[in-house]
């Protein structure tokens, strides 16, 4: 299992996201569930790399994604039950800034924390990313990342969103396995 269970897949524009049709996006939730088998994932959680949608524009989106996975909306997530035991989120907020402040917003006051941020920001995972896979330029961290850059491990691939493959997918995990884990840089 290499220590891995949760997997951030962060790729595409909000734009590519809107223009990805139901066809494409049950190939590429076809690709990430062949990359999760056999490594002892749980959850993958999918963003896009940049942009911002407008609300009928992710609304567009989400109906798109539930479509082509079957899966559930909640607000700005879709959650994908697959067959083989783990779960797959769609998270349509390309801006992780936005994302923390909707996620804040709907915990009452007297209940944030860090933790209860966490599980929030996270879920339907229950824990960080221990592994991010950005399909952008590495020279860049993704404007739909914040809190999950923490303790996560990141892989960039050249492969345009697109045209994501499970191999993609499979080379970061195998890239993952070689580190030595740090979490913060702290020594444990």
């Amino acid at each position: 299992m290499h220590g891995l269970v949760h997997v951030l897949v962060c790729g595409g524009t909000s734009v590519q996201w809107l223009d990805t049709t139901t066809q494409e996006w049950c190939r590429i939730t076809g690709e990430l569930s062949s990359a999760a088998r056999g490594v002892g994932m749980r959850w993958i959680t999918i963003c896009p790399y940049v942009g911002w949608f407008t609300e009928m524009e992710r609304e567009q989106v989400c109906k798109r994604i539930a479509k082509a996975t079957g899966g559930s909306i909640d607000r700005s997530t879709v959650t994908h039950l697959d067959n083989d035991g783990f779960t797959i989120s769609f998270n349509v907020c390309a801006d992780g800034q936005q994302r923390f402040v909707d996620v804040a917003d709907s915990l009452p006051d007297s209940l944030i924390t860090e933790d209860t941020l966490s599980t929030a920001m996270h879920s339907p995972a229950l824990f960080d990313p221990d592994l991010i896979v950005v399909h952008g330029p590495a020279n860049k961290v993704p404007q739909s990342l914040m809190w999950e850059l923490g303790y996560s491990e990141l892989v960039f691939v050249d492969t345009p969103w697109r045209r994501l493959q499970s191999s993609d997918v499979q080379q970061a995990i195998s890239d993952f396995t070689t580190r030595e884990r740090r979490f913060g840089g702290i020594d444990v």
